[in-house]
């Protein structure tokens, strides 16, 4: 059997990477089903292990010296916010709630796309941000997910990146987020098998107190990959802190 690689990479933001290095990985839960359409019995036993998912794992890709570049359209004006979306304990959530990564293994990239702000529940969003101050420069994480088969063999490879502004305080109270968003940034797929991720604002809270808000956002990353005999998914959640904490769940 052909096990051509496809392999695509992007490079987005101008964000760019030197002394990169790798962390341990950690082993990612994830389900495998049967296709409903497979006939099994067409198919020899080195087929099925080749579309047989065996482990998925993640890890975090650490970089010495980052350099963070954002769009010129990123330019921390209203452009940023978008539509309401959640409002809990005081604060709102801007932005998009769900929003595809990658679409049958290819990166989603939309200019006009709206990265998620938490702010304070206010009655004009837009107006009351112009008035917000102390905003960290871009924060970014990179990591690295991967898909072996029972060889052993890596079928899918998807890094993506994490990226926040933190810090943001309303005249001169709290610590809010913006620019909340995941980027990706290589995929590369093996023959037979198909990808998609998606990307959810599953809750937003506030860690701190009335007085002294401190936001926090979770999202949620859910993975699809599908060959003509197996289905698996698999998802990832992220905890992000308005004092720049980033917290794999």
């Amino acid at each position: 059997m052909s096990r051509t690689l496809i392999i695509l990479t992007f490079g987005l933001f101008g964000l760019c990477f030197s002394n990169v290095s790798w962390g341990a990985s950690e082993a990612i839960p994830f389900e495998q089903y049967d296709t409903i359409s497979a006939n099994k019995n067409a198919h020899t036993t080195s087929e099925l292990d080749y579309f047989t998912i065996a482990s998925v794992e993640i890890r975090e890709v650490n970089q010495d010296n980052q350099t963070e570049k954002m769009d010129k359209s990123d330019d921390g004006t209203s452009n940023w916010l978008g539509d309401i979306v959640l409002i809990v304990d005081q604060l709102m959530a801007m932005g998009k709630k769900v929003w595809t990564v990658i679409d049958a293994g290819r990166p989603v990239v939309t200019a006009k796309f709206k990265p998620i702000s938490v702010l304070p529940y206010l009655a004009q969003p837009e107006i009351s941000f112009l008035s917000m101050s102390n905003w960290s420069i871009p924060k970014v994480q990179q990591y690295e997910v991967v898909y072996k088969n029972v060889y052993g063999g890596t079928v899918v490879n998807f890094s993506f990146m994490v990226t926040f502004q933190h810090d943001g305080a309303y005249k001169g109270i709290g610590k809010y987020l913006t620019g909340v968003n995941i980027i990706p940034s290589n995929i590369s797929v093996a023959w037979g098998y198909k990808f998609d991720c998606k990307s959810e604002l599953m809750a937003i809270s506030n860690l701190g107190t009335l007085e002294g808000p401190l936001a926090g956002a979770t999202i949620q990353l859910d993975y699809i990959t599908s060959t003509p005999l197996k289905e698996s998914r698999s998802s990832i959640i992220f905890h992000i802190v308005g004092d720049g904490r980033l917290i794999k769940l």
